[in-house]
């Protein structure tokens, strides 16, 4: 046994370690008890940023002393009592080996940029140099990219240049999913669309997304380029035509007026202008989102008509080269307009050339399928291309691919199954337009059922302006968000499902009267009054707990007079 080096047990090394931790911590104390103390008597000189500079070479994410280590320098700067340039050179090369401890370190890189803005001959080549081994290091170190974005404007560099640099390093790597986050950025700025600056040209959309079938079909399970590739979907161009639009009329010689928008509008008086028998009408728009929101889809005005009024009306909303002409004979309470294109999937909004690679892209991607049958991405992209192409044309064919992701990929079940819900809502919402679309005018009972689907949510409330009989029952609705923009409802079915309680949107809704609650969670009075506002009104409240008490129907009907409780 002699002559051997003694190997420390377990526990022995456990309580080595205890030690060492617990000095450790005492010495960290100390020097912050010190730290905090000469800062309350205000001694902000050099010996503090020794005393910091050890706290934070161990620990960089410390912010509370990198705030005292500014307070300390620009005080010394202040009194001339250092060299600013050298001061400042000091607290580069710090930094620098800070983030040699944490590369991502907020914390850090905020010190370095307020460095760098007060350095009196800063050399931003070298932090772009700098930036460039971090994302050696770490292509995905979103705080280096962050602070790479900034010292790229201070430097003076072009977009070109940067765009060029994103296309580096996604050739090195497919998966710098930071490098195509910052593609994307840079793209409408390279090649700017000119009626909107906001989103590239059509030319710039379609070389890219040639580009990226490249890194897709190359690693296919790899999702940034996918994400990527979503990202180019979303910019395709949809302009801001009328969804729909309804004119009825009502007391006081008032009209109401009512439209729906494939885009949301921050201010609808820029871009629609009404006309009333050829006359300019003065319009004060209302959103019709709960609580009002801007922008919004579905707006509201009122228009008055005077005694002398010639009939019929004839009421014309101008959007830029697209008119829409509501007709409103004497007597008549109302008159609607529906754009049936708009439901028709999305080839009304593609060009001609568009279309064209992004089918081209459905073939590859059905070929990328077969040698992947189980690879998610390669499906939900399917699912993608089909609904941008015409989502009635492909729905079966959706609906298969989506249920096979639902079991490919369970912990997104829920997504997939809301994914499924829209392409069945927006199917059956196209064929409601184009029923009423070619029924006669005098039809004022317009019916729409969404029951069984199993939702969660309303989904494309703005496009429901003219239903006056919805039926969502037998679903998982926990609120009737977005039923504000149903502006025609008159019978609400809302019966068997997760209900806790009626916000204020019903309250929006003139026409309702009739509200069927059974079998929901509704179990007290507050849970209600949303809807009690409303006059002339029937509620049936039947298997709802709030009706176990033999006095709650009493006391909701004398509570609420304009209501009427079953």
């Amino acid at each position: 046994m002699h002559g051997r080096v003694k190997v420390k047990t377990t526990e022995e090394q456990a309580e080595a370690k205890k030690k060492e931790r617990q000095q450790k911590l005492k010495k960290f104390e100390e020097l912050t008890n010190t730290i905090y103390r000469k800062r309350g008597t205000g001694e902000l000189d050099s010996d503090m940023l020794q005393l910091t500079q050890h706290v934070l070479s161990a620990n960089p994410d410390y912010y509370t002393l990198w705030n005292i280590r500014r307070e300390t320098m620009d005080k010394l700067v202040q009194a001339n009592s250092a060299d600013v340039g050298e001061l400042y050179g000091r607290e580069l090369r710090f930094l620098e080996s800070c983030l040699q401890v944490n590369p991502k370190s907020y914390s850090v890189f905020l010190q370095r940029r307020w460095v760098m803005t007060r350095h009196p001959s800063p050399d931003w080549k070298s932090e772009l140099s700098l930036c460039d081994t971090f994302l050696r290091y770490d292509e995905r170190n979103f705080h280096c990219w962050d602070y790479r974005r900034f010292v790229v404007k201070q430097a003076g560099i072009g977009v070109q240049d940067e765009f060029e640099f994103t296309d580096k390093k996604i050739k090195s790597n497919f998966s710098n999913y930071s490098a195509w986050h910052y593609r994307s950025k840079l793209l409408p700025k390279v090649y700017p669309d000119l009626s909107n600056k906001e989103r590239p040209t059509e030319d710039a959309l379609l070389a890219e997304h040639q580009y990226v079938q490249n890194a897709f079909f190359t690693d296919p399970s790899d999702q940034s380029a996918w994400f990527y590739h979503r990202w180019l979907l979303g910019r395709t161009y949809v302009s801001c035509d009328i969804l729909c639009a309804h004119v009825s009329s009502e007391k006081d010689s008032k009209l109401v007026l009512s439209i729906s928008l494939c885009q949301p509008l921050e201010a609808p008086d820029k871009y629609l202008k009404v006309m009333v028998n050829q006359a300019a009408a003065d319009c004060v728009w209302h959103s019709l989102d709960v609580p009002a929101q801007w922008p919004a889809l579905v707006w509201s005005t009122s228009l008055k008509v005077s005694e002398l009024t010639i009939w019929p009306l004839s009421i014309e909303i101008q959007n830029g080269n697209h008119n829409v002409v509501l007709l409103l004979n004497d007597g008549h309470r109302e008159a609607w307009w529906v754009n049936v294109k708009k439901g028709d999937g999305g080839v009304a909004q593609l060009t001609i050339a568009t279309a064209a690679v992004l089918q081209e892209e459905l073939e590859s991607c059905k070929q990328l399928a077969e040698l992947e049958p189980d690879n998610k991405w390669t499906l939900l992209t399917l699912v993608f291309l089909m609904r941008c192409l015409n989502m009635r044309t492909y729905f079966s064919d959706i609906i298969t691919l989506l249920h096979k992701l639902e079991s490919i990929d369970s912990y997104r079940s829920g997504y997939f199954r809301d994914l499924k819900n829209c392409c069945v809502v927006e199917k059956q919402i196209h064929s409601f337009y184009q029923d009423i679309a070619t029924a006669s005018k005098e039809t004022s009972c317009r019916k729409l059922s969404f029951s069984k689907l199993n939702l969660v949510r309303l989904i494309d409330a703005h496009q429901l302006c003219l239903v006056t009989e919805l039926d969502i029952s037998h679903n998982q609705l926990t609120d009737l968000r977005g039923c504000q923009c149903i502006q025609c409802l008159e019978h609400l079915n809302a019966d068997d499902n997760k209900l806790e309680k009626i916000g204020c949107s019903l309250g929006h809704l003139p026409r309702l009267s009739l509200v069927s609650l059974r079998n929901n969670r509704l179990s007290t009075l507050a849970s209600l009054h949303g809807v009690l506002q409303l006059e002339n009104t029937t509620l049936l409240l039947q298997g709802n707990s709030l009706l176990n008490s033999d006095d709650v129907v009493s006391e909701l009907n004398r509570s609420f007079p304009g209501a009427r409780v079953e």
